[in-house]
């Protein structure tokens, strides 16, 4: 897809300045992984794997049950565009939410069930209320209105991704957000191109 590659470069590097910086002050724990190696999902992934289960404390809880909401509010957020959507720009923004956050939903769960959490399949109140009002919309007025949401929505998915990093305790939680984070990033800056497209403000 097209992006503003200068404002990408410059949204990872500031990412990376973060998770350095975050880790230079944290002690150092088994499991964790550095900037370097948190280029890819696979690699993070990887490194979920190999964290040993350490309890939870309230931020990842929150982080775990904050991602299962926001996860599935993106799956059917894409659903909807795929019928609303006048541009075909939104519908495949709409197919990169659907497959990106199905595989995240999917990890958020299984790490959750590995410490006994359960965490939500679908969305929070307020954002069902969000799925209801976006849905009366369609065409150009869906277009413009879901693009519009879908900054402002990604702005917060990565804002919660950073207070878990510097928050949170269990190194697996923290290896998630941080193996997301650069994927949000491009979620947001495919977001602006798209929304800049169709003429969301």
């Amino acid at each position: 897809m097209l992006y503003t590659m200068k404002n990408t470069i410059k949204k990872v590097a500031c990412i990376a300045v973060l998770v350095i910086s975050v880790f230079s002050c944290k002690k150092e724990e088994p499991g964790m992984v550095n900037a370097t190696q948190n280029s890819n999902l696979s690699a993070s992934e990887a490194n979920l794997s190999a964290s040993q289960p350490r309890a939870l404390n309230w931020e990842d809880s929150d982080y775990l049950k904050t991602a299962a909401e926001g996860s599935s509010l993106e799956v059917i957020l894409g659903k909807v565009a795929q019928t609303h959507a006048s541009a075909q720009s939104v519908k495949n923004f709409g197919w990169r939410m659907i497959n990106d956050h199905s595989r995240e939903h999917k990890q958020v769960k299984r790490i959750a069930e590995n410490f006994g959490l359960t965490v939500p399949d679908e969305p929070s109140r307020k954002q069902q209320k969000d799925i209801e009002e976006l849905s009366q919309y369609y065409g150009s007025a869906f277009d413009k209105h879901y693009m519009s949401y879908e900054v402002e929505d990604h702005k917060q998915d990565i804002a919660d991704a950073k207070k878990e990093i510097e928050m949170g305790r269990n190194p697996r939680v923290v290896n998630l957000a941080i193996g997301w984070t650069p994927i949000l990033v491009g979620h947001l800056e495919y977001a602006e191109y798209v929304a800049d497209k169709v003429g969301a403000e």
